[in-house]
């Protein structure tokens, strides 16, 4: 029986460094994300337009295929 208590004593000790370990890493990921400095803001993305004649979507600066006005974009 003193085998068992000898093998789970060692099992024991093993989970234990494995759960400080992870308890460091999980410090040290902290610390380094305060350090970090702030990603700034990406580009603005406009909003999607729409012919105002028949209410498709306009890509880019192309004119709508409808012969609406593609010039009044919001």
């Amino acid at each position: 029986m003193g085998a068992v208590w000898g093998a789970g004593a060692v099992i024991i000790k093993i989970v234990l460094l494995f759960l400080v370990l992870i308890g460091l890493l999980g410090m040290t990921g902290r610390f380094r994300s305060i350090s970090k400095p702030k990603k700034k803001d990406g580009p603005v993305i406009k909003s999607a337009v729409k012919c105002p004649k028949c209410g498709t979507y306009l890509v880019g600066d192309s004119p709508c295929n409808c012969g609406g006005s593609g010039d009044s974009r919001s």
